[in-house]
């Protein structure tokens, strides 16, 4: 069974395939840390799009849920695209491989906070595989990966810690959570690979490793949500 590589920079429309490998690998040890950040969102009941990041000339990034919410802020800033049939409810789900940043969790605060103003009951949630630039550990911070210093880690904590008190759902993956990704996926686009995933269950090869990766990035979250 030949599990598709990864991409490592956005060209073009990828495949189903490759977008849920992108998101398998990150946070797995056996796995090089993806350099694409990807961003599913779903729109009440309908799949809607996926949002890439992309590197700037600069070498500096545009992150895809950036992308994704300046998408939404124009959309329900300047048509009735979401407002026909939905009522002023509307329920928002997200699926990224990497948590937000500070930056991209203030601006999902920005947002919730232009729809409130339009009169919108708005639900969000944002289910990610792997905390981004957040030590797993602090108690062993020493450890973490050269390029993570501890200002950004406090500041992508606070931005987690500001997401939730703004009434965001933040989840990590589970079993249930990938099989979801893989039907919303689906509807997306039709060309699946056939021998990435295993059975209906949705959960491709070295399971056991994702598992793993899976608790930890949950109660990593668990620790940074538990602080007042």
């Amino acid at each position: 069974m030949t599990v598709p590589i990864p991409p490592t920079t956005m060209d073009g429309y990828l495949r189903d395939n490759e977008i849920l490998s992108v998101f398998w690998s990150t946070g797995l040890p056996t796995c090089d840390r993806p350099r694409l950040g990807v961003a599913v969102c779903v729109v009440g009941n309908m799949p809607w799009e996926v949002f890439y990041s992309e590197r700037m000339p600069d070498n500096s990034c545009i992150h895809a849920e950036l992308k994704l919410i300046r998408t939404l802020e124009f959309l329900f800033t300047n048509t009735n695209l979401f407002h026909t049939g939905m009522g002023h409810r509307l329920n928002i789900k997200v699926f990224q491989n990497y948590s937000p940043c500070w930056h991209c969790a203030s601006l999902y605060c920005r947002l919730l906070h232009i729809l409130r103003r339009r009169h919108f009951n708005m639900s969000l949630s944002i289910h990610f595989v792997s905390l981004y630039q957040i030590c797993w550990d602090e108690a062993d911070f020493e450890s973490s990966p050269d390029y993570l210093d501890r200002a950004t880690h406090d500041q992508n904590v606070q931005g987690l810690q500001n997401l939730r008190n703004q009434g965001v759902i933040l989840r990590t993956f589970t079993h249930q959570t990938w099989t979801d990704l893989r039907l919303v996926l689906g509807i997306l686009g039709p060309y699946i690979h056939p021998g990435y995933l295993m059975g209906v269950s949705g959960i491709p090869v070295n399971s056991r490793g994702r598992e793993s990766a899976d608790r930890n990035a949950k109660d990593s979250l668990g620790r940074i949500l538990s602080r007042v």
